[in-house]
């Protein structure tokens, strides 16, 4: 199906009707064009607006329908967009801009017959690139170069899939049309397949109905790279408790992490290991969505195929992220953005539109990875909108290569059109859509949120924090106010509320009352071991006494002996929180420096 003629809200049109979601919800969206962005021929400004809109407008869905009133205003700038879909490469720590991921002697390299790509980001497919190619370890990028002359694309590539390595060969358009893959991925990128008749069951909705649209949802992901950690960190900036759990045993990237951690909290677990797989069934028990990053029948090896997940949690929501899909004979084989942008004839096509004489021309961001993220996210709140109103379990499965056909079925922008638009290079261009909070590697400034849902907030209350932080708790969370119902985004002073958790210390408030003109000289610690009781006195100290924060946690002397429980006590924060908003009602504090910081 060619849509040249599409524009963004097309494209939510096409997605929406296609899942059959009710259409008068699209009379709530908004979608501002304020500027020309990302230089390629391909709409990936489209790209990014649609699918980061289309997920939020489902968001917004499933909020309505807990609460039965109509669907609120979602409005997606597409500049915001845009930026967002490069988020990882935008944030700053420390005052450091995010550095590359890129590894050192993978990237386009000449072979006897044509070109290919690899990626060596990972160890393990660094070094079965190199056992390939009959290289040591320390060979350099030169060692490689010279080597890849010796090899056919083609060859080379289909013994990358046969080995272990992560290689595609460089074509063009008609070259990929030819293979059996290509004609294996369907033309809707999400395939949402009922698979129980569980009975409809809405739940009650959170007690305050201004909080966020997922707030009660858990999910729990296992994911690595980009795409579906964007799914989950959308799923958060929604409301929903994102647990994100990864393997001890394999490597991370860290400066990946910084930005696709928002919203998370992070649990280490080996299942090949019978405790810890264990320990995932249970969590996967009590989840609403299981969102899974790794090639199909991976994860089912170790026991955790659909099936054994539907047995463990009959109304289950499964949601899959692949390379090229779950057909065709490359449905198990590994891959990522960048291949796909190459061994799909992307790369080519923009090239050869530019006319500058390149072999290749990459996409000015990772698209293929973020649109699938955010359609994924889309399908899962599809998912949990079915599920509530017609019941069942679902499978929700979105492919990089789906994401790719999608995208060249948009058509090229005519003649040169598309080229000298703005790519944002570096955080700085970007100043406006940043926010600057404080993590467990210090102080972050990365992309908000691109989508606002009006009456409604969005936005993640965690962030990132070394993996395996958090126990894995099968205890539900369900929060019924997120701190920035009281606090602003920028929380220095909840850190340290859960430092002081973390003590096993107790706080002795000020006796008395507590005017507004005036606060107490000081606040201890020491005596009653009892987190709960810690962060949620802290919590009630900051608020009674309209504190701001950094006079607060100036008073707050905070010593750590062992780790906490971070689930529990940012629960009992919250019900503080709760209750306080609650028992004020209209006379909420809102001194500027609480609302500001």
């Amino acid at each position: 199906m060619q849509r040249q003629h599409f524009d963004p809200f097309d494209t939510v049109k096409y997605f929406w009707s296609t899942l059959g979601l009710p259409q008068i919800a699209l009379e709530s969206l908004d979608l501002p064009h304020d500027g020309e962005y990302y230089s390629s021929s391909f709409k990936v400004d489209h790209l990014a607006q649609s699918s980061i809109a289309f997920s939020a407008l489902a968001a917004a869905l499933y909020w309505s329908t807990r609460h039965q009133v109509p669907v609120p205003k979602v409005t997606v700038p597409l500049g915001h967009a845009c930026t967002e879909f490069k988020s990882e490469r935008l944030h700053v720590l420390n005052g450091k801009p995010a550095p590359s991921t890129w590894g050192t002697i993978g990237g386009l390299h000449k072979t006897a017959d044509g070109y290919i790509k690899m990626h060596d980001i990972f160890p393990n497919h660094r070094t079965n690139a190199l056992a390939i190619l009959g290289l040591r370890e320390d060979a350099t990028r030169e060692d490689v170069a010279t080597k890849m002359l010796e090899w056919k694309s083609v060859e080379l590539e289909s013994e990358a899939f046969r080995r272990g390595a992560v290689i595609a060969a460089l074509r063009s358009f008609e070259e990929w049309d030819q293979l059996p893959q290509s004609k294996a991925i369907g033309d809707f990128p999400i395939l949402l397949k009922r698979i129980t008749d569980t009975q409809p069951f809405i739940p009650p909705p959170p007690a305050l109905k201004n909080d966020k649209c997922l707030r009660g949802v858990r999910v729990v992901e296992m994911s690595r790279v980009i795409a579906a950690p964007v799914a989950g960190k959308t799923l958060a900036a929604h409301g929903a408790e994102v647990i994100w759990v990864t393997s001890p045993t394999l490597p991370d990237l860290p400066d990946l992490d910084r930005d696709l951690g928002r919203g998370k909290r992070t649990v280490l677990l080996d299942i090949k290991r019978s405790d810890d797989k264990s320990k995932l069934l249970e969590l996967i028990r009590t989840a609403d969505v299981f969102i899974q990053g790794y090639r199909p029948g991976s994860l089912a090896k170790q026991g955790f195929s659909s099936e054994d997940l539907i047995r463990t949690n009959p109304n289950l929501i499964i949601a899959s992220l692949s390379a090229y899909g779950p057909d065709g004979p490359w449905s198990e084989n590994r891959g990522f953005d960048s291949l796909v942008q190459t061994c799909s004839g992307i790369n080519v096509a923009d090239a050869e539109r530019y006319g500058a004489d390149e072999v290749v021309r990459t996409l000015p961001c990772q698209a293929f990875d973020h649109g699938a993220g955010y359609l994924l996210a889309a399908g899962i709140m599809a998912a949990l909108y079915k599920g509530r109103i017609e019941g069942g379990a679902y499978e929700v499965e979105v492919s990089l290569a789906g994401i790719m056909k999608y995208l060249r079925s948009l058509g090229q922008y005519p003649d040169k059109s598309g080229y000298g638009r703005q790519n944002f290079e570096g955080p700085k261009e970007v100043e406006r859509y940043l926010e600057t909070r404080m993590t467990g590697f210090g102080e972050l400034k990365a992309v908000k949120h691109s989508a606002s849902i009006e009456g409604l907030k969005t936005g993640w209350d965690i962030m990132p924090k070394p993996l395996g932080s958090d126990e894995p708790n099968s205890t539900k969370i369900t929060p019924l106010v997120s701190y920035p119902y009281i606090f602003p985004s920028a929380h220095p002073f909840f850190n340290a509320c859960v430092m002081t958790a973390i003590s096993g210390a107790s706080i002795h408030l000020w006796k008395g009352s507590f005017p507004m003109s005036s606060v107490p000289p000081t606040v201890h610690l020491g005596g009653i071991s009892n987190p709960i009781s810690v962060a949620a006195r802290v919590l009630f100290f900051s608020l009674l006494s309209r504190m701001p924060y950094g006079a607060c946690v100036a008073q707050v002397h905070v010593h750590l002996n062992r780790d906490d429980m971070f689930s529990t006590s940012l629960a009992m924060c919250l019900h503080s929180a709760e209750t306080y908003a609650a028992f004020m009602g209209p006379t909420l504090p809102t001194n500027p420096s609480l609302r500001d910081i």
